[in-house]
């Protein structure tokens, strides 16, 4: 009797997690449904602008969008909806970010070296928000004048201890001297200290060869 007891209330707290998984589920695919709509609108808006700033700041603000919809649509697509895989998830980006710019892609070379990593939803949307802002500004200023270059994205665990590294690099033309990353107005660079912030993470920033950021956190210690 007690055995049996025991095998129902196991057969119930399975069936329950099951519901909640369907229920996670539908959550991401709803949120993801939701910010393409935003997408959508923010498109529709697009058309009906003509100065040249305002449909930048549109475009950018799509590519946020993107950012953080790819996230849902991975968890709602993958068999654990409580952990992104981060090493797919930036292939994905990455790549849509490289084939969405204006450039000649035999222009500028893409170099992926990535480490597979499990990481929370709240730590993978901030670091993907970050490689969207920094990828985007090699994009379209590291190689001015059809220069040809290399833009790195580095991911991978320290051997001796729990710190998770992510490396943006290129060798362009470097950030301007006039320009003061702790201080600058630009909203993307911004936005890249903010969610530096969030991560508790540690940022080494060289400007000597080219432009490279160099991320050091935690993710136990991330803020969620």
């Amino acid at each position: 009797s007690d055995i049996t007891k025991l095998k129902e209330v196991e057969a119930s707290l399975q069936s329950s997690l099951a519901d909640k998984e369907v229920l996670l589920r539908e959550v991401h695919h709803r949120v993801k449904n939701n910010l393409s709509v935003v997408d959508s609108l923010l498109s529709m808006q697009a058309r009906y602008i003509s100065d040249a700033e305002a449909l930048r700041a549109i475009s950018d603000s799509q590519r946020r969008i993107h950012t953080m919809s790819l996230i849902h649509e991975q968890l709602y697509q993958s068999h654990d909806v409580d952990k992104v895989d981060f090493c797919e998830y930036l292939q994905r980006l990455v790549g849509n970010l490289y084939s969405s710019t204006n450039f000649n892609t035999n222009q500028v070379e893409l170099k992926l070296d990535i480490k597979p990593t499990q990481l929370n939803i709240d730590t993978a949307i901030s670091m993907g928000l970050i490689v969207n802002e920094l990828l985007t500004n090699a994009f379209k200023y590291a190689f001015p004048n059809n220069n040809v270059g290399l833009i790195e994205v580095v991911l991978y665990k320290s051997k001796d201890d729990d710190n998770l590294h992510l490396i943006i690099r290129d060798n362009g033309v470097g950030i301007p001297e006039n320009i003061d990353f702790k201080a600058t107005a630009s909203l993307g660079l911004r936005l890249v200290r903010i969610m530096t912030q969030q991560l508790r993470a540690s940022l080494d920033l060289s400007c000597s060869f080219g432009t490279s950021f160099h991320f050091t956190l935690n993710p136990k210690l991330c803020k969620t």
